[in-house]
């Protein structure tokens, strides 16, 4: 029954997400050209990389590449995992003010526009907030690339290790919630990192140190005190649905190819590289559902931050007005009434 009311509130939280992308369009297009940037990088990348690596030598049958090319080699695949994370962080701060100009200002008499509001959010994040995303990403990289550059028989020891020792300011800072927060509250990762440290939330970094929110009322229509039980699950969702689809393009593709695939004067149909339309279909999936689970996650992300700086400032008191009613009953255990939606469009 637990599992079973974390997934209906995982499935309201992607309807109230679906709301928010309704009242604000302009965010698709937005997830649309950072996987266009995305992609257009990597193929700039892929020329830089194999014009690194025609240099070399000849010793006898055999092509030598140079030592030194090799750690250029290197640096090369750590700014291809920076820039592309860069790209992602921007997107992910374009969301989080978007959100966050939804979830506050929604009501006013005077609102701008769907791409009024994403451009602004846009140039926030490219102008003032741009170090704050290169930083982030950078500390993140720095953390994960001795798990990322490690032979693979050794990884398990390396990842135990790395999230033994890594201490939980540091960790803080890897946290995605601590952008999220950044790009709403216009601050550097550092300052952004304790704010988020004192939202009414449970820290995926810390979760012994974190803290539980004692204002949610106790009945029986509260699950848990935790508000990333429904929020975690949102993501499983999410993911999980990218790999499944994934998976059936690209084993769909490959079966269709294989059996209707006729050879001119051979007695039989199907074609052993057939896993080739396969493998091509599964990677476009799984880039345009990446798309689409970043644009949600993103969504469902910035909800959460705003939900938790309002109760932060409210010192978690329900008095007075609520920005969003929906957001407590999801993820502050609240009781809904049979169902009803608190969302004002």
């Amino acid at each position: 029954p637990q599992a079973h009311g974390y997934l209906n509130r995982a499935i309201a939280i992607l309807e109230l997400s679906s709301t928010i992308l309704s009242a604000s369009p302009a965010l698709i297009l937005a997830g649309v050209a950072a996987l266009v940037a995305t992609v257009a990088w990597f193929w700039i990348w892929l020329l830089m990389f194999t014009r690194i690596f025609l240099e070399g030598h000849r010793m006898g049958k055999l092509f030598i590449i140079d030592l030194g090319t090799w750690w250029l080699g290197v640096f090369y695949f750590l700014m291809l995992l920076w820039t592309q994370g860069v790209i992602s962080g921007i997107q992910r701060a374009t969301t989080a003010a978007t959100v966050s100009q939804w979830y506050f200002y929604r009501g006013t008499s005077e609102m701008a526009t769907s791409r009024e509001i994403v451009k602004a959010s846009f140039m926030h994040a490219v102008d003032p907030l741009l170090g704050t995303i290169s930083l982030a990403t950078l500390v993140n990289l720095l953390i994960r690339a001795p798990l990322i550059l490690s032979p693979r028989r050794f990884v398990g020891f390396v990842t135990m290790a790395m999230y033994t020792l890594t201490p939980a300011p540091l960790a803080a800072l890897t946290n995605p919630l601590t952008l999220t927060y950044a790009a709403i509250h216009s601050q550097n990762l550092t300052t952004a990192a304790r704010g988020l440290s004192r939202l009414p939330l449970v820290a995926p970094t810390t979760p012994s140190r974190s803290l539980r929110p004692s204002y949610a009322p106790r009945g029986r229509n509260q699950i848990s005190d935790d508000p990333l039980s429904a929020y975690r699950m949102t993501h499983m969702l999410l993911h999980a649905t990218r790999q499944i689809m994934t998976l059936a393009l690209g084993l769909g593709a490959w079966l269709s190819t294989a059996r209707y695939l006729q050879i001119a004067g051979a007695g039989y149909r199907g074609s052993a590289y057939a896993y080739v339309v396969g493998l091509g279909a599964a990677a476009v999936g799984w880039g345009v559902l990446g798309a689409v689970e970043g644009i949600m996650g993103g969504v469902v992300d910035a909800v959460l931050v705003c939900w938790g700086s309002e109760m932060a400032a409210t010192g978690g008191r329900s008095e007075g007005r609520r920005f969003c009613r929906e957001a407590g009953v999801l993820f502050g255990g609240e009781a809904m009434d049979q169902g009803r939606r608190y969302v004002d469009v």
